[in-house]
């Protein structure tokens, strides 16, 4: 497993490649691999972008965005649904063994036995 300072600079790295961000005050902060983001940007679409750049940085396994938005001077702060990034998935998912769409088809299979 990755230091906590790799981690974070990994995630530094990976959130100056990207195009769509353009914000440059994002705190991040790493331990053991979960990666929290706090900061102010301009849209929702750079705090999308920000969320899915640190997720793609290697040695992160989870991120807690507590970025808010500051649209047209009005400070909006992150809500909780979106601290934890897009919806989450079901508890297969994070088991490794089986994904998302095996399971599908596994449970469609299961009807059509019946």
């Amino acid at each position: 497993m990755r230091r906590d300072s790799e981690v974070e600079q990994q995630v530094l790295r990976s959130l100056q490649l990207d195009s769509a961000i353009s914000s440059r005050e994002i705190c991040v902060e790493s331990r053991d691999g979960l990666v929290t983001l706090s900061g102010t940007v301009p849209s929702y679409h750079e705090s999308s972008a920000i969320y899915f750049a640190t997720r793609r940085a290697p040695g992160v396994c989870d991120v807690i965005n507590l970025i808010n938005v500051k649209d047209n001077g009005l400070l909006i702060p992150a809500s909780p649904k979106d601290r934890l990034g897009p919806l989450p998935l079901p508890w297969f998912a994070f088991t490794g063994v089986v994904r998302r769409s095996q399971a599908q088809t596994h449970e469609k299979r299961k009807q059509q036995s019946r």
